[in-house]
């Protein structure tokens, strides 16, 4: 007769248990078959896809100038009465041209738009008086091709824009010459007859839009020093 230690027992009831703790966790009842079924596995919903929101627009580049709208009183991101150094760190930022931008009070300190192709093109200037911006201009600096995406107003005008366009899209404007420039007629216009208004210069003879500034001196400026 062979003999089973108490150790040897011991040891064969310990893997009997871990055996039936790694089986059913329902003990089978006496007599009854083994279960031989595996138990299902477990799933999980199916990650959601984000549907997309067709109306969704992206937020506009700050530095798409074409992008800007030109009000009564910026053009812009910049803004009359706008500090200074705020400005020129915004100008700093879109990569414009800051030589002109230290200088003193009263002077032509600007932020200029170069064309990134050579001389002329697109011109946009701010300018400083008593540490503010106090006038914006856009203009074409020469060579820009008509069609060029630039900033336009509410209404649709811009550079470009002929002078019916301008009658038709502000019939209260007023008209009038630059100070001492009588080459240099103009369209005013200016909504509540207070604060800045919009100056849109068109060479005598010309029929288009040449220029356009924001300020708050009932006039283009004859010059800016």
């Amino acid at each position: 007769m062979i003999r089973i230690s108490r150790s040897a027992r011991a040891s064969a009831a310990g893997v009997a248990i871990v055996l039936a703790l790694a089986g059913c966790a329902t003990p089978a009842g006496p007599g009854a078959a083994p279960s031989t079924t595996a138990p299902a596995p477990a799933t999980s919903a199916p990650a959601e896809t984000p549907t997309p929101n067709p109306s969704a627009t992206p937020a506009p580049d700050p530095g798409d100038i074409s992008a800007w709208v030109i009000t009564e009183e910026a053009i812009g991101p910049f803004e009359l009465g706008m500090p200074w150094d705020e400005a020129v760190a915004l100008a700093d930022e879109l990569g414009w041209d800051l030589q002109y931008a230290h200088q003193e009070e009263g002077c032509a300190a600007h932020g200029g738009l170069p064309d990134t192709d050579g001389p002329g093109g697109l011109g946009l200037r701010v300018w400083k008086g008593d540490g503010v911006v106090y006038d914006l201009t856009l203009s074409d600096d020469g060579g820009l091709a008509e069609g060029t995406p630039v900033p336009e107003t509410d209404a649709g005008i811009a550079l470009f824009s002929t002078v019916d366009e301008v009658r038709a899209a502000y019939p209260d404007a007023t008209e009038g010459d630059v100070p001492i420039s009588p080459d240099r007629p103009y369209f005013a216009v200016d909504s509540d007859g207070s604060g800045g208004a919009m100056f849109f210069e068109h060479a005598r003879g010309a029929q288009h839009v040449t220029a356009i500034s924001v300020n708050e001196n009932d006039s283009p400026a004859y010059e800016h020093c």
